[in-house]
Parts: structure tokens; sequence; C-alpha cells
């Protein structure tokens, strides 16, 4: 039941907030205290040694690497990830870190879950966040891609942008 009431919080916009950044997804959920519960979900980065792989496997591909400096994922990056070693989505749960500010004890709690049902979301919207989530965000990548592919680079490097906020991609 934890499930089907967190599914029903996002739904009805119990979490106002949810940031994406390398290894850490943070919300804030309402709960039905006055002040907004925190939740954490972690997830390790990859290794340089592990996106150097995969950036040389993508960049050694003309279709997926053209999608990805179209600003598309490829439909087959995941399984570049694997190829690599390193599956972009968790396999089992005991990969996560989860954490509620909640007084519930199990895991996952109705935060919780209303907090994996929006990051679903986000991921549909921009599935960049889960590259960014894993440690590389959108702009070094495809920097490094043009690199790879035989471009200066340059035109894709820019700081982080703040335009392309996960809270604004998950509709927040």
């Amino acid at each position: 039941s934890r499930l089907t009431r967190g599914r029903s919080d996002a739904r009805q916009g119990q979490v106002i907030s949810l940031t994406v950044e390398p290894g850490t997804v943070q919300a804030s959920v309402q709960g039905s205290r006055a002040r907004p519960y925190r939740v954490t979900i972690g997830l390790p980065t990859f290794p340089e040694t592990v996106w150097a792989k995969a950036e040389i496997a993508l960049g050694a591909q003309a279709l997926p690497s053209a999608k990805l400096l179209a600003g598309d994922v490829p439909a087959e990056l995941e399984d570049l990830f694997a190829e690599a070693g390193a599956p972009l989505f968790p396999r089992r749960a005991a990969e996560l870190s989860q954490y509620c500010s909640c007084p519930d004890q199990e895991v996952p709690c109705k935060h919780l879950a209303a907090t994996f049902y929006l990051l679903a979301e986000a991921f549909d919207a921009d599935p960049f966040l889960v590259l960014r989530w894993r440690g590389r965000d959108r702009d070094a990548l495809l920097a490094r891609l043009r690199e790879l592919r035989g471009g200066d680079g340059a035109s894709g490097d820019t700081a982080q942008s703040a335009a392309a906020s996960p809270a604004a991609a998950a509709g927040l």
C-alpha cells in the first residue's frame, strides 16, 4: 500500500522539489506534518575508467553518438553501458541508499515511493538526467563525444546549465 499511496502523493503534487545531482537525488515531500520530509536516494557514480570506456564505445558507433549529439538518448545506450560493465539503472534495490526523514521505518515509505515515481517521469522528460545521476552531465558527455568523433569539443563545453533543472524537467 505504500507504493500506491506514494503514487497518489506524486500525482497530487506532494513532491515539492526534486533535484538530480551526481550520485544523489534529493526531494522534499509534503506529508502529514507541517514541515516537508527530506528524501535522499543515492546511487554510486561511475568511476572515470567506466566513463572513458563507455564514451569510447559511444564515440565508435556513429548512430548512437549522432543521436546523443543531436540531444536524443539512443535506445542502445543502456546496452552500451551494460557492455562496459556498468548498467545505467540499478539491478537491485540494495544498490540504492534510501533515506526519508519521516517516522515510517519501512523502506520505501510512501514519500520515497512518490519520489521514485516523479524521478521516473523526470527521466522520461530528460533521459540525460540518468547520466547526470551516474556522474556525467549532458555538456561534458557531449563535449567528449565531439572530441572522440573528431570535433573540437569546444562548442559543447559549457558550464552546467541551470536552465535545464531537474525540477523543471519533472514539471515541478
